[in-house]
C-alpha cells in the first residue's frame, strides 16, 4: 500500500514536470525565450530525456545540514552588489541599464518627470542608443559621470549627441523594482556572477539583475578571454622568477590585473607580438606590481617602514597600499592644525607616494585625498586602527582646493563692499561698470533687459547638503553706483548704458532711477557654486544662480535684525561667518559700516488697500469705495484679513469694523477685494501713498466719509475733475 501510493506521487510530479517542459518548449520554439542553446532543429526532442541531459542544467541547492561550514558561504545580493559599486571611482568601468539608470536627477538632459509618462513619471525627451552599455567613470566637480548615446525623441529632429549621466544622484528609491542600474566591474569575479545568478535563493529577485548579470557574465568572461595570453605570461613570469609561493601566483596575476586596469581606465591588458608585448612599459608595470605584492624579495618589514616615516613627519598612518603601476602610497591622518573644520568636519587626509630603499621608506610627493572605502586600482598591504573613521567621511565639496576657493571669496567681503560704501575714483567706477557689464551680457536675456543685482558674499551656510552664500546686497545696484559715482558726467554715461537696451527709454529711465520704495540694503542668499563659477558681484536669478531676498518677517531696514530673523528661520544650517562680520554678541556689524539706522518715526505699519465692486456696476468704484487703511503692525499680525478674496468678509475679525461703515452705503450690496504692504513707518507709507496716486485725502478731512475703527488712520483715493474732486 506505501509503495502504491508512493509511486501514484512519483507519477503525478513526474506528470507536472512534463507538462512544464512542454510549456517551456512551446516558448522556445514560438518566442526563443531562452535564447540558442542547443544545435539542430526545434521539435519535440526538447522533452526527451536526452536532450535534458546534453542541454539543460537543474539548479538545486543542498541542504545546509549536508554542507560543509563556510564552504558556499557568501553575503547576500544587496550587500554583494553594494560591495562591487562601491569601488565606483573616476576611471572605472560601469556596465550601465539605462532606462534604470536614467532619471530627471541623474540625467536631466535626457529626461522630465511626466506624471503617467513612461516608467512611473519618467518620460524619456531623448532615448539611448542601447538599452545595456559599459562606460568609463570621469569625474566633474563632485559628481561621478558617465556619458551616454542619445536620440531626439521627436519627429522634428533625429540629433544623436552625448548626455551626461551622474551616477551619484541616482536614489536607491528610484529603481525599486526595477532591473540593477548599474555594475562596478573593477572587482567583479565571473565565479561571483554565475553563483548569484544560478542561486536559487537569490533567484527570488531575478526580473532585477539576472538578465543585467548575464550581460556583465559575458562582458567578463570575453575579456578574460582576450586576456588569457597574458595571463599565462604573467603566470610564467613569476614561475621563471621563482617569485611568490606556488599556491599564491594565480592570485598575484589577478590582483595584479584588476589594479592594473582600474588605475588605467578599464585598458585591455598588453598584448604579445610573438614572445615580446606589444607595451613594454605596462608590461613592465604588471611585473614590477606582483613582484612589490610578493614582498620585494626582502624580509616584509613594509608595515614598520611605512608607519615609522608617519610618526616622523607627526602623522598617524592610516593605510599601505601598492598602486596600479607599482607605487606605493601611504595614507595618513592630518595634524589637528590642518584640518579645514569649516562648515563640516575635515574630511581630506595625505595620500603620500613613497620610495622604498635600503633605509626603509622615504617622501615623495604628497596630496589631499579622502580616504576610500574601496579601491580597485590599489592594493591594500597594511592597514592601521581608524578611530576618528576617515574612512566614512565625506565632503559637500569636490576637493579641498575647491572648499578654500569658496571660503576665500567670503573672506574678501571688505574689498569687494568698498567701491559701494564711499566714492569712486574714475578708475573704480569704470572698472564697476565694465564688471556689471560683462556679467549682463554673459547670459541670456530671451529678448528681455536683464536688471542685476548685487550680492556681496559674507558667510558660508551648509543647508540641505548644499553650500549657500549669505550676502549683503541691493536690488538696485544702479541706484549705488550712481550715488557714489566720481562725477555726473559718469552717471549720465552709465545711465546711455543702462537704457540703451531698453526698446521704451523712458521705461528704461525709470528703472535706472530705482524705486525709493524699495530699501538700500538687503540680505540675499546663492549658490555658492553657481557664484564662484560666474565671474564678479553682479548677479540675476535668471542666469543660473538662485537669489532670495530674506526680509525674515521683519520690515527693519538694519540688517542685523534680517539677520536674527534668518538665523531663527534655520536654526540647523551650518553657518560661517568672515572676520569682521559679526560682533561679540554675534550681532551683524553691517548695519554700522553702511550707515543704516532705524528713522525717528520707525513704527511698522501695515497697509491694507480696499475697493468696494457693487454688484450692479462692479466697475464704477462708489464714492469712499477705495480706501488704505493704517494699523501698527503688531495688531496688523494678528488679523487674517481674507487678501484678494472679493465678496468674503464675514468672519475676518477687523476687516468686518474696516468695511462696515462704506459698504453699507451701497445700494443693492457690494463686495470688496482688499491687498496689503507694509512700510517702517506711518509717514514712509503715506509719501507712498501720495506718489502712486493723483489724490489721496486723510478721512479726517472729509467729515462726512466713514471713519475708520479707533487706532486705525484712513485715507481715500478720490477722483479729480477740472474742477475740485468728484465721486
Amino acid at each position: 500500500m506505501a509503495y502504491t501510493d508512493h509511486l501514484r506521487k512519483h507519477e503525478r510530479f513526474a506528470l507536472h514536470f512534463k507538462r512544464f517542459l512542454l510549456l517551456a518548449c512551446g516558448l522556445d520554439h514560438r518566442l526563443k525565450l531562452f535564447g540558442d542553446f542547443y544545435d539542430g532543429p526545434e521539435s519535440l526532442d526538447f522533452v526527451s530525456m536526452g536532450f535534458q541531459e546534453r542541454y539543460c542544467r537543474f539548479l538545486h541547492d543542498d541542504d545546509a545540514s549536508t554542507m560543509i561550514a563556510g564552504g558556499t558561504e557568501r553575503p547576500g545580493f544587496e550587500e554583494w552588489l553594494s560591495s562591487m559599486n562601491g569601488y565606483l571611482r573616476s576611471g572605472s568601468r560601469v556596465l550601465c541599464n539605462w532606462y534604470s539608470l536614467m532619471t530627471p536627477q541623474t540625467a536631466p538632459g535626457a529626461c522630465k518627470d511626466v506624471y503617467g509618462s513612461s516608467r512611473e513619471g519618467v518620460h524619456f525627451t531623448s532615448k539611448p542608443l542601447a538599452r545595456v552599455e559599459c562606460a568609463v567613470v570621469y569625474r566633474e566637480l563632485d559628481q561621478l559621470c558617465v556619458d551616454v548615446r542619445v536620440q531626439k525623441d521627436s519627429f522634428r529632429s533625429d540629433r544623436i549627441f552625448n548626455c551626461k549621466v551622474s551616477l551619484l544622484k541616482l536614489r536607491r528609491s528610484d529603481w525599486s523594482g526595477d532591473e540593477v542600474p548599474f555594475l562596478v566591474l573593477d572587482a567583479v569575479d565571473p565565479v561571483d556572477l554565475r553563483w548569484y545568478i544560478q542561486h536559487r535563493g537569490t533567484r527570488a529577485r531575478h526580473l532585477e539583475y539576472i538578465r543585467f548579470f548575464k550581460r556583465a557574465l559575458k562582458l567578463i568572461e570575453s575579456d578574460r578571454a582576450s586576456e588569457a595570453g597574458a595571463r599565462a605570461q604573467l603566470l610564467q613570469a613569476l614561475r621563471d622568477g621563482g617569485v611568490g609561493e606556488v599556491a599564491e601566483r594565480s592570485t598575484l596575476v589577478d590582483r595584479a590585473v584588476i589594479a592594473w586596469r582600474a588605475a588605467n581606465r578599464g585598458q585591455a591588458l598588453p598584448q604579445f607580438d610573438g614572445a615580446s608585448p606589444a607595451d613594454a612599459k605596462a608590461w613592465k608595470s604588471l611585473l614590477d606590481q606582483m613582484f612589490v605584492m610578493a614582498g620585494d624579495g626582502k624580509e616584509d618589514t613594509r608595515k614598520a617602514d611605512a608607519e615609522a616615516l608617519a610618526r616622523r613627519l607627526g602623522y598617524e598612518p592610516l593605510r599601505l597600499v601598492l598602486s596600479g603601476d607599482a607605487k606605493y602610497m601611504l595614507y595618513a591622518a592630518p595634524k589637528d592644525d590642518e584640518c579645514d573644520n569649516r562648515l563640516e568636519p575635515h574630511a581630506w587626509v595625505y595620500r603620500i607616494s613613497l620610495e622604498r630603499g635600503s633605509e626603509g621608506f622615504s617622501e615623495v610627493r604628497r596630496r589631499w585625498e579622502i580616504l576610500p572605502e574601496r579601491d580597485a586600482s590599489v592594493t591594500v598591504l597594511a592597514q592601521w586602527p581608524d578611530p576618528l573613521g576617515w574612512t566614512a567621511r565625506r565632503s559637500r565639496f569636490a576637493s579641498i582646493g575647491r572648499k578654500a576657493s569658496i571660503f576665500a571669496v567670503v573672506e574678501e567681503w571688505r574689498e569687494h563692499l568698498a567701491p559701494f560704501t564711499a566714492p569712486m575714483d574714475e578708475a573704480t567706477f569704470a572698472h564697476t561698470i565694465a564688471q556689471w557689464r560683462r556679467s549682463r551680457e554673459g547670459m541670456k536675456s530671451n529678448g528681455y533687459v536683464r536688471v542685476m543685482q548685487l550680492a556681496i558674499p559674507f558667510a558660508a551656510v551648509l543647508h540641505e547638503g548644499l553650500v549657500w552664500y549669505l550676502c549683503v546686497g541691493s536690488t538696485q545696484p544702479q541706484v549705488l553706483m550712481s550715488r557714489f559715482a566720481p562725477s555726473q558726467k559718469s552717471v549720465e554715461d552709465f545711465k546711455a548704458i543702462f537704457v540703451k537696451s531698453y526698446g521704451d527709454k523712458s521705461r528704461g529711465r525709470a528703472v535706472f532711477n530705482g524705486n525709493p520704495d524699495h530699501p538700500a540694503w538687503g540680505l540675499f542668499t546663492v549658490s555658492a557654486a553657481d557664484y564662484l563659477d560666474h565671474d564678479g558681484v553682479f548677479v540675476h536669478d535668471d542666469m543660473g544662480v538662485s537669489v532670495e531676498k530674506l526680509a525674515g518677517g521683519s520690515i527693519s531696514p538694519l540688517l542685523g535684525d534680517w539677520f536674527e530673523a534668518w538665523r531663527s528661520r534655520y536654526p540647523k544650517s551650518a553657518l560661517w561667518t568672515a572676520p569682521g562680520v559679526v560682533d561679540p554678541t554675534g550681532r551683524l556689524s553691517l548695519d554700522a559700516i553702511l550707515s543704516i539706522a532705524l528713522p525717528e518715526d520707525y513704527q511698522p505699519v501695515r497697509v491694507r488697500e480696499i475697493t468696494l465692486r457693487p454688484h450692479d456696476d462692479p466697475d464704477n468704484t462708489p464714492q469712499y469705495g477705495h480706501w488704505f487703511d493704517l494699523s501698527p503692525l503688531p495688531d496688523a499680525d494678528a488679523d487674517d484679513d481674507g487678501a484678494g478674496r472679493p465678496g468674503a468678509f464675514r468672519g475676518h475679525g477687523v476687516l468686518d469694523e474696516l468695511i462696515k461703515g462704506p459698504i453699507s452705503r451701497v445700494r443693492g450690496g457690494s463686495g470688496w477685494s482688499s491687498t496689503s504692504w507694509d512700510a517702517i513707518s506711518p509717514s514712509k507709507a503715506v509719501a507712498k501713498l501720495q506718489r502712486e496716486h493723483r489724490h489721496v485725502v486723510a478721512a479726517a478731512n472729509l467729515p462726512e466719509a466713514p471713519q475708520p475703527p479707533e487706532g486705525f488712520e484712513r485715507w481715500y483715493v478720490m477722483r479729480v475733475v477740472e474742477e475740485g474732486i468728484a465721486e
